[in-house]
């Protein structure tokens, strides 16, 4: 049975049980309310209607005590007459009531009584008031009437041994039936109320054995079908917790026909892909890679993940064993390369020491060459700094022979300022006469002296601008020298630094020649040591050939690693282990 229709069927079963005690109940409440409504609308009801008609008849009976009172007037018998109908009127409403009811045997017996008993009652009550209605009006009683007291008393007496007479006894007896009526009314609404009480604690106690039954069915078959959820979710949940620890050999076996049975199934499928997949990594640790993973479907990780683990490690085997042939016949390329290489040493040792000789001679021509450059560095400077002096001189005396001539120019025009003066002096002199002659003659003198002066000023002016000309002359001449004599002191310097350089260049090729010696003596005892490595090589390529045959491969692909001659061989050692070239220092 599938997990839905088993929880269908519990969840129905509850259901049904609920219908049952819900029908129950509803049952139950019904009765009691069949009981309650006899009670309230048949056996309240009759006590009703008998208690007004009786109520009416004592009320009857009181307005008919009270007429039948002599000290009454006629006004207040009156009134007492009106009050009458009304009780009359709540009589019958009670009488009417109780008539409508049903009734059960005993109460139609006595009712049948009451009714035929009514109209004597109601007889009597006639007669006492025809009597009580032909009494005369007399005030204040019969003490204040005349002709009419004998009259009132008459009536009066008659009326009340009616009152108390006749129809007392009608009355007493209709009484004593509707008392009788009433006790068996009262007694029968005490019944029906003791059989809804009755009916309603029997109906609960089948209420509560209805649900008490229903809870524990319900439980118990809740029970069993969480109990045959429950253990097969157990075992699964045990199977798979083996399987995470690694343990791929439990299974469920599962017989059922429910979606814990396929659950099951699906584990154990899970669970003997995982093994399978356990042996084949199994298999790959033991160097066996032939075999082919088989994938459940396109989603499988693991089994991908296997898959091209497999194949990668076929292909890695298959180049490390090309490697390994590669590294074999390497060795044997190797040991030629190196006895090539020890001969090509000795060779190389001879025409270093050549090399060395020709640049001790080469250095001892470069120092002398750095000497002289030194020297003739120092006097190239010392002949820059001495025209750039006398450079200098020349821009000083320009500077000075243009000042006098500016200072010249200044006397020329006080020259001129004096003649002018001297002019106006032998014009306001003449203008003077006799008084002024002796003036004249002296601005005549002063007239002459700036003349002289001018002239003298002039010929200083021309005499100081030829000097200026000859000395920027002789200051260009100077300029022009001194960049030739600096650049002289340049070159003397590049060449001076050139021979320290070349001095330094001889010593660093002394330097590397020696190094190539040492280099070509290293290389020959690497030569020895290379034959010796190729020989050990070659034994660790045999131990890796030995390693890889421990893996099974499967059809041998073609391998990426191509594989090295041992005509090639040599070549390429050679260029490897030729040593760097030297770099100079600068």
């Amino acid at each position: 049975m599938k997990i839905f229709t088993k929880l269908t069927s519990a969840f129905g079963l509850v259901a049904l049980i609920c219908a049952i005690v819900g029908t129950i109940g509803w049952y139950g409440i019904e009765q009691v309310e069949e009981s309650l409504i006899d009670v309230s609308d048949t056996h309240l009801m009759a006590t009703k209607g008998l208690g007004l008609v009786m109520e009416g008849m004592n009320a009857i009976k009181s307005a008919e005590r009270t007429m039948v009172n002599p000290t009454l007037s006629h006004s207040e018998r009156a009134a007492e007459r009106e009050k009458l109908q009304e009780r009359w009127s709540d009589f019958m409403k009670g009488w009417k009531l109780y008539d409508g009811l049903y009734k059960e045997p005993e109460e139609q017996k006595l009712w049948e009584l009451a009714t035929q008993m009514l109209p004597l009652w109601q007889q009597e009550h006639d007669r006492l008031m025809q009597e009580l209605a032909q009494i005369p009006d007399v005030k204040l009683g019969i003490r204040h009437e005349g002709s009419n007291e004998q009259k009132a008393i008459d009536h009066l007496e008659n009326a009340g041994r009616i009152a108390f007479g006749s129809e007392r006894q009608t009355f007493d007896a209709l009484m004593h039936n509707l008392d009788e009526l009433f006790e068996l009314a009262d007694h029968f609404a005490d019944n029906s109320t003791a059989a809804a009480l009755v009916s309603a604690k029997t109906m609960k106690t089948t209420s509560l054995i209805a649900v008490i039954s229903g809870l524990i069915f319900s439980m118990i078959f809740g029970f069993g079908i969480a109990r045959s959820i429950s253990r097969p979710m157990e075992q699964g949940v045990q199977l798979a917790e083996e399987i995470a620890k690694g343990d791929f050999s439990l299974r469920l076996n599962s017989t059922r026909r429910d979606e814990i049975s396929q659950l099951s199934l699906a584990l154990d499928a899970m669970a003997e892909s995982l093994k399978r997949q356990a042996d084949l990594a199994e298999k790959i640790s033991k160097g066996d890679l032939t075999a082919e993973v088989r994938l459940a479907s396109e989603k499988d990780q693991l089994g991908l993940a296997l898959k091209n683990m497999s194949d990668v490690l076929n292909d890695v085997i298959q180049q490390v064993s090309a490697a390994g042939e590669n590294v074999a016949s390497g060795s044997m390329a190797l040991s030629s390369a190196s006895q090539e290489m020890s001969q090509g040493a000795t060779e190389q040792a001879a025409s270093a020491e050549e090399a060395s000789s020709s640049i001790e001679e080469m250095s001892a021509n470069i120092r002398q060459n750095a000497d002289n450059a030194m020297q003739t560095e120092k006097i190239a400077i010392q002949a820059a700094d001495e025209a750039e002096e006398g450079g200098e001189a020349v821009e000083k005396t320009v500077g000075a022979m243009k000042e006098i001539a500016t200072k010249i120019t200044i006397i020329e025009e006080i020259a001129r300022q004096t003649n002018l003066l001297a002019l106006n002096a032998a014009i306001e002199a003449a203008r003077a006469g006799e008084h002024g002659k002796g003036f004249a003659v002296v601005a005549a003198e002063v007239r002459k002296l700036a003349e002289r002066s001018q002239v003298a000023a002039g010929e200083i002016n021309k005499l100081s601008i030829n000097s200026v000309t000859i000395a920027e002359r002789a200051g260009e001449l100077l300029d022009n020298i001194v960049p030739g004599i600096q650049r002289t002191a340049e070159l003397v310097q590049e060449i001076s630094a050139a021979s320290k350089e070349q001095d330094a260049g001889t010593e660093q090729i002394g330097a590397a020649i020696q190094q190539l010696d040492r280099v070509i003596q290293q290389n020959a005892s690497s030569t020895e040591e290379m034959a010796s490595t190729a020989e050990e090589l070659s034994g660790q390529s045999e131990q890796l050939q030995e390693m890889i045959a421990f893996f099974t491969l499967r059809e041998r692909k073609t391998s990426f690693t191509a594989s090295v001659s041992p005509q090639q061989a040599p070549q390429n050692r050679i260029a490897h282990t030729s040593p760097p070239p030297t770099t100079r220092d600068s």
